[in-house]
């Protein structure tokens, strides 16, 4: 008689309707992606930038001279990504870029006054709705929702992780 497999949780069951469970859960990440996008997109329509650039905006205006590979770490994107976007904002009149005393190779960043009027009508949280989420739980909540994730993104036969460095404002 041949033997049967039971799945565990590491194996999930190959099924076309998933169980009740997982309609909840997958209900809530629909949510927090719809909202994140509809807040963007309320940014978008009120300043007239992205996330992304909004977000560049108040990092440099809450550390004047701040470098791109600086901006690019605490946006967790590439730098290429940081200095396209840097790029875009000196166009837009919103940031100047001047090389950097100590060193020449470095450019700092500061934002015009132009770029202070519109920080100042966007709507918030500047820094996504997301973060700002994330930012009020508690240090062990926090913790275990990020092994709950590592969990599910150890579960996925595909996934992309370099994702990891596109902002959700881009998504």
């Amino acid at each position: 008689m041949p033997r049967t497999r039971k799945h565990t949780i590491a194996e999930p069951v190959n099924s076309a309707v998933p169980s009740e469970d997982v309609m909840a859960l997958l209900a809530k990440f629909r949510i927090i992606l719809q909202s994140t996008r509809q807040h963007y997109q309320a940014i978008q329509d009120s300043v007239g930038i992205g996330g992304a650039q909004l977000q560049a905006l108040a990092i440099v205006a809450a550390q004047p001279n701040v470098g791109i590979s600086a901006l690019a770490r605490a946006m967790l994107i590439r730098q290429p990504t940081a200095s396209n976007l840097v790029e875009q904002l000196v166009t837009l009149g919103l940031l100047q870029k001047k090389k950097s005393g100590v060193d020449q190779r470095a450019s700092e960043l500061t934002i015009t006054p132009k770029a202070r009027r519109l920080l100042a009508r966007a709507p918030g949280p500047i820094v996504g709705i997301l973060a700002d989420a994330l930012a009020s739980l508690s240090p062990s909540a926090r913790t275990m929702l990020g092994r709950s994730l590592d969990a599910v993104l150890q579960a996925m036969k595909s996934r992309d992780d370099s994702a990891r460095f596109r902002p959700l404002a881009d998504s």
